[in-house]
């Protein structure tokens, strides 16, 4: 399965395929009122309703999803970039102390991976909702991850808010499950 996000002026458009098959194509338009216009362009079957694949396809070229990660350990952002690289996905990787704003909204990420230490859970509080409210960052789906489990069961309601959660350590193809999902999820809403 293949995914990629575009986007133009006023519209993002998520196209999702499996081999050559397109299987869905959603457009978000945003509206002078602010408001968005979301808008399936694929109907029955793959059967394309107002749009040439062969046109998307030559105006903008697919692309692996980008997963933009944010820990502060620099060999767990190692083995998470070569796990996610070999799986298919473009990965950023950020070192968590640092201004990582910039970087993501340049990056234009398909998902974040934010970790919360538990030394410091207002930092990745603090992140979370400079997210949230970047008008370039705002409803990107994110992972939060935590080694406190206690932690993550405390605040599950409001972490939830901003995608999904996962304790660590956890197994690889569990993060796989989950990014897989969200980008799914998002290509189709």
């Amino acid at each position: 399965m293949s995914y990629c996000r575009v986007r133009t002026n006023r519209a993002r458009w998520y196209v999702l395929w499996v081999g050559s098959q397109i299987v869905w194509i959603v457009c978000h338009v945003s509206l002078d009122s602010g408001d968005t216009d979301v808008s399936p362009v694929v109907a029955r079957n793959g059967e394309l309703m107002s749009a040439s694949p062969s046109r998307i396809h030559e105006e903008y070229s697919a692309r692996e999803p980008v997963i933009a990660v944010v820990n502060d350990e620099p060999v767990f952002l190692d083995v998470l970039q070569q796990f996610l690289n070999h799986e298919g996905y473009a990965v950023r990787t950020h070192i968590a102390e640092l201004d990582v704003l910039p970087d993501l909204r340049r990056e234009e990420p398909d998902i974040i991976v934010i970790d919360i230490l538990p030394a410091f859970p207002e930092r990745g509080f603090a992140l979370l909702h400079e997210i949230e409210n970047d008008p370039d960052l705002a409803g990107v789906p994110m992972i939060v991850m935590s080694v406190d489990e206690r932690y993550l069961t405390e605040h599950d309601t409001e972490l939830r808010r901003y995608g999904d959660l996962l304790v660590k350590p956890f197994d690889l193809d569990i993060l796989k499950d989950k990014i897989d999902r969200l980008l799914t999820e998002t290509a189709t809403s």
